[in-house]
C-alpha cells in the first residue's frame, strides 16, 4: 500500500463545549440510518441547496471482499466502548488496492447562513485501526456553491498511514509515517484507542470529539464538507455532527417569542407540549428531523392568552432528534425532543 502526498494545511485542536447563549442549527447523531434524507448523487452547485449530499467522488471499487458500499454508509460503531448507547454511525471504505489514487468520499451539508462569529462546529471520528493503515480525511468549506472545485478552503486535517518505517516490537508511532506530518494523527498520544487482541499496529479507533471557530464566515452562506481522502487504508467513522450558532435556519433551537417545554423527553407515544400565550392566538405545532425537514404539522385552532398544553401522538416518528415548534402570532418557540 504505496502512499503519496496530502498537501493539505494543519488541524485545529477539539473542545469539548459550544459556548453558552447558542443555538443548535444541525445536529446528526446517525442514531437511525440516514438514507431517508442524503441524496446519494454529485451536488448540483447551487447556492442556497436545502440538502445533505453522500458522493463517491473516486469511482474506486471495494477491495475489502466484505461488500462495502462506495459512498458513506451507515452502520455500527468500530469500538467497543462506542456501542454503550450508540446504534450507528456514518462509515466510509478506502480498501481498494489501488496505491496511487486516493479514496475521496463526500458528505456535504446544506447551505448555512452564518449570522456571526458565535458559530462553532463539533464532530466525532474514529479509525477502524490505528497505526498501521490509518485513513485520513478534511474537513472542507465552501463559501460559494456546494460543487466540489468550490470547496477551498481546508479546515481541518486527519493524517493517513503512509509507510513503516521499521519492524521493531511493539510498534511505536515513530516506526510510522504519516501524511501530512502536521495533520492530528488519531491515537498518537495514546488516547481515544481500544486495544485489538494485543496488537500494537492496528489499535481500535474510539470516536474523539473535534470542533472548528467558524467565526472567520459571519456574514456569509457556506457548506462543510467531510471527505474521507486516503489512499488504500481501511475505514473512517463519523458521529454527531451539529453546528452551534445563532440563527433560524435547519433546526434552530432559541429561546423563542414565548414559554414553552415538552414532556416526557424522550418520548415513546403522546408528547405533552406546554405553552403561555402572551395574547389569543392561533396555534400551529411543526416537527422537524435532524435535517430540518418538517415531519409533521398541526393546526391546534385558535387559543386564548395564558398557559395551556396540546399534545401530539409520535409514535409513528422513527427514533432520534426532532425539534419541535409552536407558531403562533406572537412569533416561534422551539425545543429539541428525543423519540425513542
Amino acid at each position: 500500500m504505496k502512499k503519496t502526498l496530502l498537501a493539505v494545511l494543519a488541524f485545529l485542536p477539539a473542545a469539548s463545549f459550544a459556548q453558552a447563549g447558542t443555538d443548535t442549527l444541525f445536529y446528526l447523531d446517525f442514531e437511525t440510518d440516514p438514507a431517508s434524507f442524503l441524496m446519494v448523487q454529485p451536488p448540483p452547485g447551487n447556492v442556497n441547496d436545502p440538502n445533505w449530499y453522500d458522493v463517491d467522488n473516486d469511482l474506486l471499487a471495494d477491495a475489502s471482499g466484505a461488500g462495502r458500499p462506495d459512498e458513506w454508509y451507515w452502520d455500527l460503531p468500530f469500538a467497543n466502548a462506542d456501542t454503550v448507547g450508540n446504534t450507528g454511525v456514518l462509515h466510509s471504505n478506502s480498501w481498494t488496492n489501488d496505491g496511487v489514487n486516493h479514496v475521496e468520499n463526500w458528505l456535504i451539508s446544506p447551505s448555512i447562513f452564518v449570522a456571526d462569529t458565535t458559530f462553532d462546529l463539533y464532530w466525532e471520528s474514529a479509525p477502524f485501526q490505528t497505526p498501521r493503515y490509518l485513513d485520513g480525511y478534511i474537513v472542507v468549506i465552501s463559501s460559494a456553491t456546494n460543487d466540489f472545485t468550490d470547496f477551498t478552503d481546508t479546515v481541518f486535517v486527519a493524517s493517513e498511514y503512509t509507510s513503516l518505517d521499521n519492524q521493531n516490537y511493539p510498534f511505536l508511532y515513530s516506526s510510522y509515517t504519516f501524511t501530512p506530518a502536521n495533520g492530528f494523527i488519531h491515537g498518537f498520544d495514546q488516547t481515544y484507542i481500544e486495544d485489538n487482541a494485543g496488537d500494537s499496529a492496528r489499535w481500535v479507533g474510539v470516536l474523539r470529539p473535534f470542533h472548528v471557530d467558524l467565526s472567520m464566515y459571519a456574514g456569509q452562506s457556506i457548506y462543510i464538507a467531510w471527505v474521507h481522502y486516503t489512499i488504500d487504508d481501511n475505514l473512517l467513522s463519523i458521529d454527531n455532527l451539529y453546528l452551534e450558532g445563532t440563527g433560524t435556519v435547519g433546526i434552530a433551537e432559541y429561546p423563542g417569542a414565548f414559554p414553552m417545554g415538552v414532556y416526557p423527553n424522550p418520548a415513546t407515544d403522546m408528547l405533552n407540549v406546554n405553552y403561555t400565550l402572551p395574547a389569543e392566538s392561533e396555534l400551529i405545532l411543526n416537527i422537524y428531523s435532524v435535517d430540518g425537514t418538517l415531519v409533521r404539522s398541526e393546526n391546534k385552532g385558535v387559543l386564548a392568552s395564558g398557559s395551556g398544553t396540546v399534545t401530539t401522538n409520535v409514535t409513528d416518528l422513527a427514533p432520534g432528534m426532532y425539534m419541535v415548534q409552536l407558531q403562533s402570532d406572537a412569533g416561534v418557540a422551539t425545543k429539541r425532543i428525543v423519540i425513542e
